[in-house]
């Protein structure tokens, strides 16, 4: 007898084989990459009863089983869908475990999968579904090319070479399965990305890019370059066009035989060539200030820092509330636009000088930040990111480490994976400008790296940039994607991928409740994350805390935030959803004048406090301002003689600790802000003593607290000597004497303030 435990699909076909019973189901040839969910359970059982294995798993972990040709994702009730990683027809067979009267039951059955395509890239793309591939890094006969090119560049010999492994062997512990943002599990339950509309502002976006075509729309797309067109390809750069590559990730069309697949597959794109032409206009544009705007997502992958006193002060001036707030308080008839930004790639090196003013200061690599894994920069220092109204992402590699380049600080909301270059360590696979003379993987970019570097061997160290590699031209002979798209650029459009998938899941969702949903669902990737402690005067300082949890139960890291983004836990979230936020509204500035002195090289440090009688305010975002002046600076910054630049930046920290005990360090010690003198401009500071003014700086540390209570800024200086820079030319001297915290401030977004946010102009 036969009984039916599936409804029938479309075409295809697709063969489950139980208890000598088999069953014919269908399966949609035009689109099963994903599977409709098949039932593997026995009749009138219910799931919790059994347990079901299946013959060849690689691994299992959680929902997952992974196998050598795809994964099968468990959605629960007995309910599977499989995703194939290869485009093999294929067998599965599993057992079915059950006791029924004390005694133990088994049967058997084979899952049949056929006529099933994929994109030859799909399978190698960790961030989507990480098996422990390679994505193309970690090639033998690559390293074997480099080592060769390093004799004959360098000079090194093999006792070098020996005894320098991290630079001549490959480490395989950096990739690790299941590192990944767990985006299939949201394609297993039907979520592709399908209606909702992604704005990539960038440097351009190839609209007829083979595998981004069937996504994009011209209607909400423009040229900001060329007045007569609104066709954002990039006609202006040959060696790669970013806002392509940040497009493919987002929405590349999945189950087409090309390439790889965007985090949403069937999201629609529209392409803004914004840093092409970054006009007031323009900028207006992007946050969808024009007749007709629809986008319910922004990707912003791009982004700038300040590190040099000018004119007085490093002055991030308050974000204009109308241009910023816009998308999110008017955009999606009022539910507003979800914003994505990009962290910032100024970890390690965040010394503009050294890569712009070609001063070759260092400061980071000699003030002990780049020794003691502390950020070089702060994410929240940018202006662009320091507002509540978008979600700021950092970073992290495939084996669910932070990348060494991840900006961090305090108003990062989350992270996504990026990776690293793509040689040593997996990177990106996505999409890249069309035919093989133009993009990072055509011949252009290729030379230029052979005729520089005098024959680096470029196409045998990335195979699928090499235009006349095997690999390439095996699966990617037009040579239209890339393997070594990184930086939080990549971990941008990831997130706003898995937010697309959210918003399909539930277009009733304000932005504030993605930010919620985002927060609550996200992995805590790297739990052992250690804190990092300087010596400071006779005592020490506590520079980095790792992970910390707040009052409200959220954990919260400065080089995560919230975790890492989960596609799958916030789709399922989504779905349910019910608890939808209230009226957002903001205090106001809490203004507070201080005037108490900064002790020079103490870890103790000052405190001042602000009292805050709203007992119903809940937390989301909080802002604080500050303004911090030395009288030593202008005396220290000498014109005549060996140009100096002084620590205070450098050595300054700014930690905020809220009413219920949790400490959030909204500026990091050993940052490579540095004050400096006309030397640097050719400019004459306007006050030669503040190094801060009105500096404003976010955190969402705090994230569901109550606001009432006592706040306190403490404020740290923790150098107290001269440092000399990598240019023999300048000197970071030390303050002289102490710094004065000035003033500060506190502003608090949520709910239950005074200020409602709606529509704000």
């Amino acid at each position: 007898m036969k009984r039916r435990i599936m409804k029938p699909l479309a075409v295809g076909v697709m063969a489950l084989t139980l208890a000598g019973c088999k069953i014919e189901l269908s399966v949609d040839g035009n689109n099963h990459w994903v599977t409709d969910p098949v039932s593997i359970s026995l009749p009138n059982l219910p799931p919790y009863l059994q347990t079901v294995s299946f013959e060849g798993t690689v691994q299992q972990s959680g929902n997952r089983f992974v196998f050598s040709h795809g994964v099968l994702y468990s959605l629960g009730k007995g309910r599977y869908s499989y995703i194939s990683t290869s485009g093999e027809d294929v067998e599965i067979p599993f057992t079915i475990s059950h006791r029924m009267s004390h005694r133990k039951k088994t049967h058997h059955g084979t899952l049949r999968v056929t006529n099933v395509s994929t994109d030859p890239l799909y399978g190698q793309q960790w961030h989507l579904t990480n098996v422990g591939q390679s994505a193309f890094s970690q090639n033998q006969e690559g390293m074997d090319a480099y080592i060769e090119w390093s004799k004959a560049y360098f000079g090194v010999d093999d006792e070098y070479i020996a005894n320098n492994p991290h630079r001549y062997t490959f480490n395989p512990a950096l990739r690790v399965a299941d590192q990944d943002i767990n985006a299939a599990t949201a394609h297993a339950m039907g979520y592709t990305g399908k209606g909702i509309v992604v704005a990539v502002t960038d440097t351009g976006l190839e609209s007829t890019h083979e595998d981004l075509v069937d996504n994009y729309r011209a209607e909400g797309s423009f040229n900001f370059v060329e007045k007569d067109s609104n066709d954002p390809t990039n006609i202006y750069d040959s060696m790669g066009d970013h806002g392509t590559s940040v497009g493919g990730l987002i929405a590349a069309s999945a189950g087409n035989g090309l390439g790889g697949r965007g985090v949403a597959p069937q999201a629609t794109l529209l392409g803004q060539n914004f840093l092409k032409n970054q006009t007031d206009e323009a900028m207006a544009t992007i946050h969808g200030m024009y007749e007709g705007a629809d986008q319910d997502v922004i990707n912003k992958s791009w982004g700038s820092t300040l590190f040099i006193q000018t004119n007085g002060v490093i002055h991030d001036t308050e974000v204009d509330g109308y241009i910023d707030a816009y998308p999110a308080l008017n955009l999606r008839e009022g539910k507003g636009a979800v914003v994505v930004k990009s962290a910032g790639n100024s970890f390690n090196d965040s010394d503009l000088s050294e890569s712009y003013f070609r001063l070759g200061l260092g400061l980071c690599a000699v003030n002990g930040a780049n020794a003691n894994g502390l950020t070089c920069s702060n994410a929240s220092i940018n202006s662009g990111n320091n507002h509540p109204y978008q979600m700021v992402v950092g970073s992290n590699n495939a084996d669910g480490t932070h990348t060494s380049y991840s900006t961090a600080g305090s108003a990062l909301w989350a992270s996504a994976p990026s990776g690293e270059y793509g040689f040593r360590e997996p990177a990106m696979i996505t999409t890249d400008q069309s035919n093989c003379e133009l993009g990072y993987s055509g011949s252009a970019n290729e030379n230029f790296y052979l005729n520089v570097y005098q024959g680096y061997p470029y196409g045998k160290m990335y195979p699928l940039n090499g235009v006349n590699s095997e690999i390439s031209a095996e699966l990617d002979p037009g040579c239209n994607y890339v393997q070594t798209f990184n930086g939080t650029s990549s971990a941008a459009p990831n997130t706003s991928g898995v937010t697309a998938l959210i918003l399909e899941a539930n277009n009733n969702l304000s932005w504030r409740d993605v930010k919620y949903i985002i927060a609550s669902t996200a992995d805590q990737i790297a739990p052992k994350d250690p804190q990092v402690v300087l010596p400071v005067g006779n005592s020490n300082y506590v520079a980095h805390d790792g992970w910390v949890t707040n009052a409200a139960g959220y954990s919260f890291n400065n080089l995560f935030g919230f975790g890492r983004v989960n596609a799958g836990a916030a789709v399922k979230m989504a779905k349910t959803y019910d608890d939808y936020l209230g009226t957002y509204t903001s205090s106001g500035w809490i203004d507070a004048k201080a005037d108490v002195t900064v002790p020079d090289n103490n870890a103790k440090g000052v405190t001042h406090s602000i009292r805050v009688n709203n007992w119903r305010g809940i937390v989301e975002e909080v802002q604080i301002r500050v303004t911090l002046s030395n009288d030593s600076v202008i005396t220290d910054l000498q014109k005549e003689g060996l140009k100096k630049a002084s620590t205070i930046g450098s050595d300054t920290a700014f930690e905020l600790t809220s009413p219920s005990g949790t400490k959030s360090i909204m500026m990091t010690a050993r940052t490579g802000t540095f004050a400096s003198y006309d030397w640097v401009f050719g400019v004459t500071p306007a006050n030669e003593t503040f190094m801060y003014k009105d500096m404003m700086l976010l955190s969402n540390a705090f994230y569901g607290e109550r606001a009432g209570g006592t706040w306190t800024l403490r404020v740290i200086d923790t150098n107290g000597k001269d440092i000399p820079s990598l240019n023999p030319e300048v000197t970071f001297v030390n303050n002289s004497v102490d710094s004065t915290l000035d003033t500060w401030g506190i502003t608090f977004y949520g709910e239950h303030f005074a200020h409602e946010l709606v529509g704000e102009k």
